[in-house]
């Protein structure tokens, strides 16, 4: 019952919350501008209750899935008296204002709900914002064939002069099948070499094969176990396996090659490199036996809680990142280079926005900033029915210097309608597939 409650107050709190401040920009642009409001809804659907105030009915409606403004003289279809306060009647760069206010709105919220985040300190994986070097490389994968190697570090990508993990992972992600051009240093040499991602999945998204190095903290020793014997403690980072360099992502794998044979594992400690001979041990892990010492190495995390001002700066990088982010992702589907299976839909936000909420606040609040974000680049698209294609629509109107005519018009909303059903097909399609995983 808990589980299911979260989720309702996850999907309550990111999809309902960020579509009502979104047309809470609307109402506030056409109430600036003199443009009668006639309806102001929390929800959708048949009215429930509520209360009007001067022109304007206040009201709760049955799906609580957002809301709706409904201004006085929208539809061009419906008579009109040409009063001021009729939007229709209103000069065409105020109506682009109030059309283009509720993404305007979606990007404040945002930028303040990420700037509350990063003043309370938001725990994220350390190595997204370190230099990109090589952990480990699955075997006969991408990274494999184009010999790249543990150690390896990533000096270029594509135009990205040292690109961070963060950049390197979208770049992955969104390349299958494209082959991308990469520079790593190996020692003192610079190697140029291009690395084609493959398709992996339903959402058929880029897959590299390699792994970031992350250092090999351990975290817990499992008592009585070879760790355990060879003296290791908490908080000793092993940094080497018989001499070679070790990451945490590969220690595993290079335990596999060693076997029940007995190496020597050097661990940094106090600043000091000590070295202990350990001999693994065939253990269950994840429901199969392995070798393995009897330790954890949990990810390491970064909490940064910046003052207000510089939680505001980076609150405007996060929103510049991820809105190019967003763009790219619209790019690369029409492009056909990402698969349309990426998308996700209601039933996937709700799954999300509900883990979210079992996560903690500041995960809650960080999904609804990437919620309000998502909402107000893809209405800026200039698709009939969004925001975008009004906009567009009074810029054509506006250059030819009169109204285009109301059976185009109405042609325009037809087709922008076909095309959102059949995006929303799409991605429900893609929601059910998740499901039945």
């Amino acid at each position: 019952m808990g589980n299911v409650l979260s989720y309702v107050a996850g999907v309550f709190l990111v999809l309902g919350l960020m579509i009502l401040v979104h047309e809470l920009g609307h109402f506030l642009a056409a109430r600036i501008f003199g443009v009668r409001v006639d309806v102001f809804s929390f929800g959708i659907g048949p009215r429930l209750f509520g209360y009007r105030r001067g022109p304007t009915d206040y009201r709760v409606s049955l799906l609580p899935l957002g809301g709706y403004v409904r201004l006085a003289g929208s539809d061009p279809s419906e008579e009109r008296s040409g009063a001021p306060e009729e939007y229709l009647s209103r000069p065409r760069w105020r109506r682009a204002i109030i059309a283009s206010a509720g993404p305007v709105m979606n990007v404040m919220a945002a930028i303040v709900l990420m700037t509350g985040v990063f003043h309370a300190g938001f725990p994220r994986p350390a190595f997204l914002d370190q230099p990109a070097r090589i952990g480990a490389v699955d075997k006969d994968s991408p990274a494999a064939k184009a010999a790249i190697q543990p150690g390896d570090l990533i000096v270029r990508l594509e135009n990205w002069q040292n690109p961070r993990w963060e950049k390197i992972n979208f770049e992955v992600l969104s390349s299958a099948w494209r082959p991308l051009s990469i520079t790593i240093r190996r020692g003192e040499q610079e190697l140029q070499t291009s690395i084609q991602p493959v398709a992996q999945g339903r959402e058929q998204i880029g897959y590299a094969g390699w792994l970031p190095s992350e250092p090999a903290i351990i975290g817990s020793v499992e008592p009585g176990k070879p760790a355990d014997r060879a003296g290791l403690r908490p908080g000793d980072e092993i940094i080497a396996l018989d001499g070679d360099r070790v990451w945490s992502r590969d220690l595993l794998s290079r335990l596999q090659q060693i076997g029940d044979r007995e190496t020597t594992l050097t661990v940094l400690r106090a600043g000091q490199n000590l070295d202990s001979r350990v001999r693994p041990a065939f253990m269950e892990r994840g429901g199969q036996k392995v070798w393995a010492i009897g330790v954890s190495l949990p990810q390491p995390i970064t909490l940064r809680s910046l003052p207000l001002h510089l939680a505001f700066v980076e609150s405007l990088d996060w929103n510049y990142r991820n809105c190019r982010m967003i763009f790219d992702v619209v790019i690369m589907l029409f492009e056909r280079r990402l698969s349309l299976r990426a998308l996700g839909g209601p039933i996937d936000i709700t799954r999300q926005s509900g883990e979210a909420a079992q996560r903690g606040l500041l995960d809650l609040v960080y999904f609804m900033a990437l919620i309000s974000l998502n909402l107000a680049v893809l209405n800026i698209l200039p698709i009939p029915i969004l925001d975008g294609g009004h906009i567009l629509v009074l810029a054509v109107e506006g250059t030819i210097r009169r109204d285009l005519s109301l059976r185009l018009k109405e042609r325009i909303v037809q087709l922008g309608l076909v095309f959102l059903i059949l995006i929303f097909g799409i991605v429900m399609y893609n929601d059910i597939l998740k499901l039945t995983r």
